[in-house]
């Protein structure tokens, strides 16, 4: 009876683990975008790159963190099999009203009459932009960095895996350790 309810401690202990691991993969697992939620995005139009299975979105995302802003953002995916990662964005205003795919680049516009602010070509877009994308701030150019979100989110896997682990690995020990003294009695 004590042995089967060390046993039943033990499965669950590792379900636990098992599922902090989980939580903590999928906090580490990056979104879409480096800036602003997609979760709070509304797909507006999307065009195809001719002779590619390439697909550019843009989106319009709806009151970021507490100052109430829209954004804009455009994504890239290079195929069905690859997911999608936003390449340029738009916090405040000007936002961007259109994206025209071209054969080897993207245009992106502002305005009601398709004013095309930007043009990157496709090396760059896959090369750099998707890894670090390039926005707007109220008008003002900018790289993007990390969000204080998504350093939480980091911190908080961590701390996840690390309990995981410390539970794990006493788990195991205090296992192990009744085995050893109950061969040692017999």
């Amino acid at each position: 009876m004590w042995l089967n309810r060390q046993r039943l401690i033990f499965g669950l202990e590792i379900i636990f683990c098992v599922f902090l691991f989980v939580i903590a993969f999928r906090l580490l697992t990056p979104s879409r975008n480096w800036f602003g939620n997609p979760n709070s995005e509304r797909k507006i139009l999307e065009c195809s790159l001719p002779d590619r299975e390439a697909v550019v979105r843009l989106y319009h995302g709806y009151h970021s963190s507490i100052t109430g802003r829209d954004w804009t953002s455009v994504t890239y995916q290079p195929n069905q099999k690859q997911p999608e990662k936003q390449f340029f964005y738009s916090y405040g205003t000007p936002f961007i009203s259109e994206v025209f795919c071209k054969e080897d680049s993207v245009s992106i516009g502002f305005g009601p009459k398709f004013t095309i602010a930007y043009e990157f070509s496709i090396l760059e877009i896959e090369t750099q932009l998707t890894r670090r994308p390039e926005g707007l701030r109220y008008g003002e150019s900018e790289v993007a960095t990390i969000q204080p979100l998504r350093l939480l989110k980091i911190y908080l896997a961590l701390a996840l895996f690390v309990a995981g682990a410390g539970i794990l690995i006493l788990s195991i020990v205090r296992i192990f350790g009744m085995a050893r003294g109950l061969f040692s009695k017999g």
